[in-house]
């Protein structure tokens, strides 16, 4: 819809976002890789994100902006062969992938859930390419330890 997250959560494949991420690891990257094992110091590994979905997660709310609903999109577009078949398993009659409207509230029937399902395969699409973009940031720096996704 558009609006900002309720807990004022960045949109991670949001241009401006990525923009800072280039300028946190323009600071940090050079300090890790001088201090990384391959030169005998003692950074072995490092965590690509921190729980990189606690907070749609605690909040229960997902990404709504614009930025995330064209990616939102194109996952649709790559998950359907056409607009029919979307149509079909929605129970909806939208012309362009465009137009497709994420769920909100609580899904009451079998096409809710689906829609469901759609926003969940997305997420994880979605968290693996900004993951993927994480990673090929820090190859840049010639970075060259294991990186992890979450370390409890």
């Amino acid at each position: 819809d558009g609006k900002s997250h309720p807990a004022h959560i960045s949109t991670y494949m949001h241009p401006i976002f990525l923009r800072y991420v280039k300028r946190w690891y323009k600071k940090v990257m050079p300090i890790i890789k001088d201090y990384q094992i391959a030169n005998d110091k003692a950074i072995i590994m490092m965590q690509l994100c921190n729980e990189i979905a606690f907070y749609y997660w605690f909040s229960a709310e997902g990404d709504y902006s614009q930025a995330c609903l064209r990616y939102y999109h194109t996952f649709l577009k790559k998950f359907y062969k056409n607009i029919k078949e979307l149509n079909q398993g929605y129970g909806t009659d939208y012309k362009h992938f465009d137009e497709v409207v994420p769920p909100k509230g609580k899904a009451t029937n079998k096409k809710g859930y689906i829609k469901y399902r759609d926003w969940h395969l997305f997420y994880r699409w979605y968290y693996a390419r900004y993951l993927s973009y994480l990673f090929k940031e820090i190859k840049r720096y010639n970075i060259n330890i294991n990186t992890n996704l979450l370390s409890h």
